[in-house]
């Protein structure tokens, strides 16, 4: 019997969310990284954590400077790419990799508004590629297991949801200038989750937030928002999300039906509690999204890798471009502090 033929990958990016499918892929025995695209400034401070990313007879991928495309685009062999470069680069290398007959799973933004992501979902589509948008939460056993709560009935009629997010600690200003905003960057996973388990589209949004650090106000940005989403059923969708959590990676759900409710808690590196005359102590929450989100990264790759074999994509266009369109809407508001309505 002949052996399988692996599935052969280029990634664009090697940043945390790019080093992270890096070694996703070198563990899959379905797939080959064949191609490692990045900057030319950075290829050499790259080259450690590459290595130990072949550590164990892996064969390395080629690195490739510059972000330059050709290479990949051109070679047949290549079925699937992963962009995990820059916010501001996604529009471009989405649309030469569709272009030339990828498929493609990228890091959100797909693109800056709503047009061009429309416009890259119309490109895959004339040219039979897949375009999975990386909104890894949905692939989160915790989330989806509390999906299957709801849609079952179990919890009655949805009346509430909540997500509330918190990074340990302030990105980089540079990072900051170039992610496109806390409703772009962070909040958009929260906005699609609560809707992805509400079952249905927002009517209205309300955002309210502030900027405490002088780099988020030089980047135009705010580090803790609030939003209040209303459904047409009645149900209210509630987002929360910091810049700087002390305790750690502020990971927590909760969902409140008319029979029952549920939460998802944060996780923890360990599951001992203390109690003693202080209460109860806890450690601190795991202290990043790559701890946290370790399972959901290898699942969303199995189901890039089951989209280039034809299997549908779970995240449809209708799906990000509604959490896109929240975002912008929650941008809208807090700039105007009026409640947007949603128009479908």
């Amino acid at each position: 019997m002949s052996a399988v033929k692996k599935l052969q990958l280029a990634i664009v990016g090697f940043g945390r969310a790019g080093r992270i499918h890096a070694k996703n892929v070198l563990s899959n025995n379905r797939c080959v990284l064949k191609y490692l695209v990045e900057q030319e400034s950075v290829i050499d401070r790259i080259l450690p954590d590459v290595t130990a990313c072949t550590a164990g007879g892996v064969t390395p991928p080629k690195l490739v400077a510059n972000l330059n495309l050709s290479e990949i685009l051109t070679d047949s062999e290549i079925s699937g790419v992963i962009i995990a470069s820059s916010t501001d680069t996604h529009e471009h290398i989405v649309t030469e990799c569709l272009k030339a007959g990828k498929n493609v799973m990228c890091e959100k933004p797909l693109g800056t508004t709503s047009e061009v992501i429309s416009r890259h979902y119309a490109l895959a589509t004339e040219n039979g590629c897949s375009l999975l948008c990386a909104f890894n939460r949905r692939f989160d056993p915790d989330l989806r297991e509390a999906w299957r709560r709801i849609r079952s009935g179990e919890l009655g009629k949805i009346n509430r949801i909540k997500c509330m997010s918190g990074d340990r600690e302030l990105p980089p200003a540079e990072y900051l200038k170039n992610s496109g905003g806390i409703f772009v960057d962070t909040c958009i996973h929260d906005l699609d989750a609560i809707a992805w388990l509400a079952g249905q589209r927002a009517s209205s949004v309300y955002a309210a937030g502030g900027a405490n650090y002088q780099c988020v106000r030089d980047a135009g940005d705010w580090d803790t928002v609030a939003v209040t989403l209303g459904f047409p059923d009645g149900c209210i969708g509630t987002v929360e999300n910091n810049r700087n959590v002390a305790h750690g990676f502020h990971q927590a759900v909760e969902v409140q039906g008319d029979k029952g409710s549920l939460i998802i808690d944060n996780h923890y590196p360990s599951r001992v509690q203390v109690w003693n005359h202080s209460g109860r102590c806890l450690p601190p929450a795991v202290p990043d999204f790559v701890s946290r989100y370790k399972e959901s990264y290898i699942l969303e790759l199995e189901h890039f890798l089951d989209t280039i074999e034809g299997v549908a994509v779970e995240v449809s266009a209708a799906d990000v471009l509604a959490a896109t369109k929240l975002a912008e809407l929650c941008k809208a508001s807090i700039t105007t502090n009026t409640v947007m309505q949603v128009t479908q």
